[in-house]
């Protein structure tokens, strides 16, 4: 019976506890070459796969995948049990760099069980002196039939013949790769800054609990966020914050020439969207031959129809807030909204459920 490249990788995993007090020649032997060998390469002929191939700086990387005498393929093995890491990058690039008359188009290092796919150095110094990893396969966990498609892909001898197909799909797979890790970063940052804005986490909790119906208050979701002490994985920790308090009432004179009133306490629940709402309210209702004029002249706060951008319907006035303002925002907003009608700028008071001046 022919062997397949299914039967050949279920034969390599039965023999992973074995792999585990072997060196790195039982990988060679046991699971490297028989894979190259389901991909098309003729183990037994030495100018396709050239062992221990040395180079120029006096090393000796473990297999050079070559066609017509070029180098295609470098290929670096290691210990089934090793954990792959940066020093062994740094020792398959500089063979890479050191590979002549011809430099492989692929590098690979594996310790059998995971397989590190790179796109190989085409300089020695420079953006394009160092690996660039566009896929890792690991023969355990991954899917039988993905492992094969990566297999036939990038390291098939035919798909090495004419190269720049291959070389291509790399090159994409590798863009992904950089495309997500440069989206990654964007996204732990704006996770860091969400988590460390608890009014704004506060909010947006309290807005989706809405949606499913749940009643709860301000005071309850802190306590909720606190015992998840939301934060990133393998972010340092801080020091504990002291909890949020949340805009449960305002004060506002009766008009800007007067001063003192009494505590305007806010509809529905506090919270700092209500707030605004509060607010606009009271001066629509003071105001209310201005009141749109002065409130839709802040164009990068308000909004008459409602939009991607301004989706936050600010009480029963009519407009529409820009959607996810942090707390601080809001609060400069609220001031804004006062002076527009002509109120000193420190003549609103915010308080929290207790009174106290935020």
């Amino acid at each position: 019976m022919t062997d397949t490249f299914e039967t050949t990788l279920v034969n390599i995993i039965s023999q992973k506890s074995d792999f585990e007090s072997r060196d790195e020649k039982a990988v060679e032997m046991a699971v490297v070459l028989p894979l190259l060998r389901q991909v098309g390469w003729n183990t037994e002929n030495v100018s396709e796969i050239y062992p221990q191939r040395e180079t120029s700086d006096g090393g000796k990387v473990d297999f050079d995948l070559q066609i017509a005498g070029e180098s295609r393929i470098l290929i670096e093995v290691k210990r089934w049990k090793h954990n792959l890491d940066e020093e062994d990058e740094e020792q398959l690039t500089k063979y890479c760099q050191s590979t002549k008359p011809t430099r492989p188009k692929l590098a690979v290092l594996t310790s059998g069980r995971v397989w590190r796919l790179y796109l190989a150095p085409t300089a020695n110094k420079g953006n394009n002196s160092e690996l660039k990893r566009f896929e890792e396969v690991d023969v355990i966990a991954d899917e039988l039939s993905e492992i094969e498609s990566y297999f036939r892909q990038f390291l098939a001898r035919d798909s090495m013949v004419d190269f720049r197909p291959t070389m291509r799909a790399a090159k994409d797979l590798y863009r992904k790769v950089q495309d997500f890790q440069e989206q990654k970063r964007l996204l732990t940052k704006a996770w860091n800054e969400l988590t460390n804005d608890r009014d704004t986490l506060t909010e947006l909790v309290l807005s989706f609990a809405e949606i499913k119906n749940i009643q709860t208050n301000p005071d309850n979701v802190l306590r909720f966020l606190d015992s998840l002490q939301v934060s990133l994985v393998n972010e340092v920790p801080t020091k504990a914050k002291s909890r949020t308090k949340m805009p449960a009432s305002f004060v506002l004179p009766t008009s800007p020439a007067s001063k003192g009133n009494k505590p305007q306490q806010l509809k529905n629940r506090s919270g700092w969207y209500n707030l605004l709402s509060g607010i606009c309210e009271l001066m629509q209702s003071r105001h209310p031959d201005s009141f749109h004029q002065n409130t839709l002249s802040m164009t990068d706060r308000f909004a008459e129809n409602q939009n991607s951008k301004f989706s936050k319907p600010v009480g029963d006035v009519g407009i529409y807030a820009k959607k996810q303002l942090r707390s601080g925002e809001i609060k400069d907003t609220c001031d804004m909204v006062v002076t527009k009608f002509g109120y000193p700028e420190d003549s609103l008071t915010i308080l929290d459920s207790n009174g106290v001046r935020l």
